[in-house]
């Protein structure tokens, strides 16, 4: 999680309060008060609330509850007004002192009432009729707030696990092409590593949104083999150089940002599949021809029609794609750095 420095109260003048977001365990050596730095520990729980703050000591010295929308709990009843201590509350977004509200970046949450106080900026039709819990405006994480967060974007965090026989090249090149490809996007810093060298630098990796894991195999697919978390470089056995690297890379992108991330159109209905298939009854739908060939097209490689669309370069997606794909994971959070194994 990240680290967020911030100026302290008047009652330590000329000192900053270094406050670290997660589960750690040990202090910052060569920090200390004659430094002008406060060390303080925020502990999170599964869905990033700040419940407790310690200090560099490991004595607690904040102490939050809440209900499921965020309200504070004070004991027998929520609190009539905002708990003093540092700003960081609910999933870890910063409360305002006066209205109580939390800041999301695109806009405020009014945990009181469990709802955002204007409307999302970027609901698309498509993607919204097929789940009535996307149709009002208002509304925070589908209305589940036990299982589903809205980050407004974060960077992303993606660890491949390379299976079989890969010279050292070819991975470097695949995570480069990932690499560039999210960064082009629009995101904040993209982190695309090999699993073997790496892992994820949070405990919360495969809980928060932005971060994902592939494991990518030599091996061809078993069968019509369609899975989030794989893909099978050996089904492009018929490609040499950049046009292999291109596809094998464009192959993750699909798989992390359509089906990990959940960002472009048609991931709400029963898969990318379904929604751009060439026949059936979605072949007429004009959104899904307006993105064949795109981030969000599975059969892309197959359709002569768009293949060098995956093996030419970088594989392009379609403007709403993007702005919906950036409301999940983009440039407004971060996450934490990988870290060696």
């Amino acid at each position: 999680m990240k680290n967020y420095p911030r100026v302290d109260d008047s009652t330590v003048p000329s000192m900053k309060r270094l406050l670290l977001c997660g589960l750690l365990l040990a202090g910052l050596p060569g920090l200390s008060p004659a430094q002008g730095v406060k060390v303080e520990y925020a502990h999170l729980d599964g869905i990033g609330n700040v419940i407790a703050v310690s200090n560099s000591a490991g004595v607690e010295i904040e102490s939050h509850d809440y209900l499921p929308f965020g309200e504070e709990w004070c004991g027998t009843s929520v609190c009539g007004s905002v708990k003093a201590g540092q700003s960081r509350r609910f999933t870890g977004k910063e409360r305002d002192a006066e209205t109580g509200l939390d800041y999301f970046g695109a806009r405020y949450f009014a945990s009181k009432v469990g709802r955002f106080t204007t409307v999302d900026p970027l609901m698309t039709i498509p993607a919204n009729l097929a789940n009535p819990q996307r149709w009002n405006r208002y509304s925070y994480g589908l209305n589940n707030p036990l299982r589903y967060i809205d980050p407004d974007g974060r960077d992303v965090s993606i660890a491949l696990q390379f299976t079989g026989e890969w010279k050292q090249e070819d991975r470097a090149a695949i995570i480069g092409k990932v690499t560039s490809w999210y960064k082009d996007l629009g995101v904040g810093a993209a982190y695309v590593f090999d699993a073997a060298n790496a892992k994820h630098g949070s405990v919360f990796s495969g809980v928060i949104l932005g971060y994902a894991n592939v494991e990518v195999l030599d091996s061809a697919p078993p069968g019509n083999k369609h899975v989030s978390d794989k893909v099978y470089a050996g089904g492009y056995a018929g490609l040499t150089g950049e046009e292999r690297l291109n596809a094998i890379a464009n192959s993750i992108v699909h798989e992390t940002a359509v089906h990990q991330f959940g960002g472009p159109y048609g991931y709400s209905l029963p898969g990318d599949q379904i929604a751009y298939s060439r026949t059936g009854v979605y072949s007429g739908d004009p959104e899904a021809r307006k993105r064949r060939g795109s981030v969000a097209d599975s059969y892309a490689y197959g359709d002569p029609a768009t293949r060098s669309k995956v093996t030419g370069g970088p594989i392009p997606v379609n403007a709403s794609d993007r702005a919906e794909l950036l409301r999940r994971v983009g440039p407004n959070q971060t996450l934490a750095a990988p870290v060696k194994r």
